[in-house]
């Protein structure tokens, strides 16, 4: 389960606030440079400087990341179910159906109702050192 790190190292934050920097600049020259958007730039490139502040000053980037993570939390979590969930219902779903359609059981649950047992006999280990290499 993704958690959100209350508090975080003063070093975990500076590389947030590293990262800060150089996302919200490169957004920033993406908007002017490629999109003629000198208002958005400057927004950008006044936000910017925040990182800056927090490589000096890690524990003022805290409120920054701990904000961050509270409003994009719920996004991440949202994206990560649909995509797990489209995973699921267009590629393992499929391949249980044809699996399913052509017959093949791979865990050979199919009920049979000639069978007097489903017990299937094993071979009994003899060796005692099988037990501490369990996997």
């Amino acid at each position: 389960m993704i958690t959100i790190d209350w508090n975080p190292t003063h070093r975990f934050l500076r590389q947030f606030a590293a990262l800060f920097v150089v996302f919200f600049a490169a957004i920033g020259a993406f908007r002017f440079f490629y999109r003629d958007d000198l208002a958005m730039a400057s927004v950008l490139w006044t936000i910017a400087p925040l990182g800056l502040v927090g490589l000096i000053w890690p524990r003022f980037m805290r409120y920054v990341y701990v904000t961050w993570m509270a409003l994009f939390f719920p996004l991440g979590w949202t994206v990560s179910m649909v995509i797990l969930s489209t995973i699921f219902y267009l590629v393992v779903s499929p391949i249980g159906l044809i699996m399913r359609l052509c017959g093949h059981d791979p865990c050979q649950r199919r009920l049979d109702s000639d069978t007097t047992s489903y017990w299937k006999a094993r071979q009994a280990t003899t060796n005692a050192a099988r037990y501490f290499r369990q996997f």
